[in-house]
């Protein structure tokens, strides 16, 4: 096999605080068994407080050939911001997005490249695995996918960023959308979900089903906690990365399209999260809550 024929991978790191994990995470890409050119870029974040940097460089210093580490730091911000950074700053044929605290299976890069030569598209994801904070197999997948497509994903989320790889064609019509949202408003979007949404407009996405990462579980998830406040934040979230996708595309949606849009963003505009209304005691709060499920439902069948 001729080694300069095959596509070289960017894999892009998202780093805040990570020092716990991250040695791990960049160590699961080095060793990867894909015998191309693998270029890892961490998206370091200057409002980290630990010895992040530190470790990153420790790993710079052992690295096999074809295997290239690099730093881009930037000022604190959100997820989001980081996330796009890592669209502009790849050099790679595809960027493969990720977390510090996750893994990758030594055939991922491997499996994803199988995929890219037999179906050529340009925003390709998969499903990830759980594991606990110890590297430990839970014994489940983190999302149920069947049968993607655009409408499913206007009306939920499915698609983890840290299975998400993206060519450099797609990358940089997802640049062009995505840099329109310079308002802080949208800092604290869901990124997956609106990279997903827009690709599916905009590049040939393809699911893998035969490979996955592995997704930590920790008590720093940002997505995965259970804290009250989180939940209503992630609530939040969602809206918004709903109106950006509304503000971003809304004229070239179709008509089916648009309504499962305006559906979907009638049912979330309500950011009281049910699960944590339910819980309280109180009869009131709950006939609030049920009064408000059927005025959405009311307002959905009559909307034009």
């Amino acid at each position: 096999m001729n080694m300069n024929s095959l596509p070289k991978i960017s894999v892009a790191i998202v780093a805040y605080n990570a020092e716990k994990y991250i040695r791990e995470a960049i160590t699961s890409i080095v060793n990867q068994d894909y015998p191309g050119d693998i270029e890892i870029i961490v998206l370091y974040d200057e409002g980290t407080t630990d010895k992040t940097l530190q470790v990153i460089n420790e790993l710079k210093e052992s690295l096999p050939s074809r295997r290239s580490l690099v730093v881009f730091q930037h000022s604190h911000t959100s997820p989001f911001r980081a996330r796009i950074y890592s669209l502009k700053n790849f050099t790679g044929d595809y960027v493969h997005l990720f977390d510090y605290d996750n893994i990758m299976p030594s055939d991922r890069i491997s499996k994803v490249v199988n995929h890219i030569s037999k179906t050529g598209a340009g925003f390709l994801f998969s499903n990830a695995r759980i594991i606990d904070s110890n590297g430990h197999d839970v014994g489940r997948f983190l999302l149920n996918i069947k049968d993607p497509n655009l409408l499913k994903l206007i009306e939920g989320n499915f698609i983890d960023v840290n299975t998400i790889v993206i060519s450099r064609s797609c990358a940089e019509k997802l640049w062009v959308h995505l840099n329109q949202l310079r308002y802080r408003y949208f800092d604290w979007v869901f990124e997956d979900w609106l990279l997903s949404l827009l690709a599916f407009k905009h590049c040939k996405v393809h699911y893998m089903d035969d490979t996955y990462i592995l997704y930590r579980i920790h008590g720093d998830n940002l997505t995965a906690s259970s804290n009250v406040y989180t939940r209503l934040f992630n609530n939040e979230r969602v809206l918004k990365t709903l109106l950006a996708f509304y503000f971003l595309e809304y004229e070239n949606l179709n008509i089916v399209e648009r309504r499962q849009l305006q559906k979907t963003i009638i049912w979330y505009s309500n950011v009281l999260d049910k699960s944590l209304l339910l819980s309280m005691n109180s009869r009131y709060v709950k006939l609030f809550y049920y009064f408000n499920v059927l005025l959405r439902k009311f307002f959905t069948k009559v909307m034009p």
